[in-house]
């Protein structure tokens, strides 16, 4: 293996902000194989907080500060970064990142480009939907994270059946097995042992839809005296969100915590994790929840259902029903036995089906066959 030239792979993203698919991103190049990939990271904006996680401190690392808007420059500066470091492979990261990085490593004469998309929204404009069949059709494979996703985009196009895969996210569940003491960590948040502390961790914008866990914990909190929520993430809707969350019954009882590092620290003291998207591919906050042993529930949309086995490693509840979502933390709540298998239940399944080797090794073994095949 010593012998062996390395295979060089540069991945390419739009931003590095805290987020899942910057997480995902960070994780796989943490758990690549360094005895056969040299790696390189390039991100179309500036650095960006979970640059801190990057474990490998020799990794070449290009910032390109893109202007809001399409900005064509980038494809020159892309360009002229992968004549100069001629990778093997180029893997890029959802549309931004696909459409730029796909043009300039066509130009750069670049053998092998793959592309993973982390979801998408629920409605996707003609005008995108062509220009991704367009790229899919010039690269060598496109990653959808979920089933649902790789169905979303192939449409049911028998030419690119062939030319994408599902490979699943997955988290590095090590990181969510030893805790501090969860009753300090809940003292620390002023909250109480016998407190009921529902969860959520996500960007706080539309396709996430606090506004029906709100709702939902509005209607828990009339029967639940004790019962708290714990929102986790920033975004262009917190102000409304937090105005929401004033209301009489709620006052005091739901907590915005903006963008945390300790995240684990913060699942550890929940006793019901909920996810609330209206769309999902596959969410690293629910895989975090669940590889923390918490009780969950998720909506049924995009990826969720392939992640949660409902009634066994979680409760699925309709999007946008505040009504069945609170009926479900209320049986969660009531149910404790029945709490506590779904909380081993989750924990077990993560472990075995979404870990970060499990993916990794995926990623591993495509790299090494579409050069084969290239070569």
């Amino acid at each position: 293996m010593k012998n062996k030239k390395k295979i060089s792979v540069m991945n390419i993203i739009s931003s590095l902000s805290v987020g899942g698919r910057e997480k995902v991103v960070i994780d796989m190049l943490n758990g690549l194989n360094d005895d056969i990939f040299t790696l390189s990271l390039c991100c179309l904006k500036k650095a960006g907080p979970i640059l801190d996680y990057l474990k490998n401190s020799n990794m070449e690392l290009f910032f390109l500060n893109k202007k809001d808007g399409i900005d064509f420059g980038i494809i020159f500066k892309l360009t002229k970064i992968l004549m100069m470091q001629k990778p093997d492979i180029v893997h890029t990261h959802n549309p931004g990142a696909f459409i730029y990085g796909s043009i300039a490593a066509k130009l750069a004469n670049i053998p092998v480009i793959v592309n993973t998309e982390h979801g998408y929204g629920n409605v996707i404009s003609l005008k995108k939907k062509m220009v991704e069949y367009y790229l899919i059709k010039h690269t060598s494979k496109t990653i959808a994270v979920s089933d649902d996703l790789k169905k979303k985009i192939s449409d049911g196009s028998e030419w690119c059946q062939d030319k994408i895969i599902t490979i699943h996210n997955g988290i590095d569940c090590e990181k969510f097995k030893s805790y501090k003491e969860i009753r300090k960590i809940r003292e620390s948040f002023n909250f109480k042992e016998n407190d009921i502390i529902v969860g959520n961790v996500a960007r706080l914008s539309e396709v996430k839809d606090h506004r029906t866990l709100i709702d939902a914990f509005s209607i828990v909190c009339s029967k639940f005296n004790n019962s708290k929520l714990v929102i986790v993430g920033d975004g262009e809707l917190k102000k409304e969100l937090e105005n929401k969350a004033s209301c009489n019954e709620l006052k005091g009882r739901v907590y915005f915590l903006g963008e945390r590092k300790d995240i684990n620290d913060i699942l550890s003291m929940l006793d019901i994790f909920v996810l609330s998207s209206i769309s999902e591919g596959i969410s690293i906050s629910l895989l975090e929840a669940m590889a923390s042993g918490k009780a969950i529930i998720a909506t049924n949309v995009g990826g969720n259902p392939e992640v949660v086995i409902d009634g066994k490693t979680g409760i699925l509840v309709p999007s946008s029903n505040p009504i069945l979502m609170a009926n479900a933390i209320e049986r969660l709540i009531s149910d404790r036995n029945f709490s506590l298998q779904i909380c081993e239940a989750a924990k077990k399944h993560v472990n075995e089906k979404f870990s970060i080797k499990v993916m990794v090794k995926h990623i591993e073994n495509l790299y090494e066959n579409l050069l084969l095949k290239n070569n």
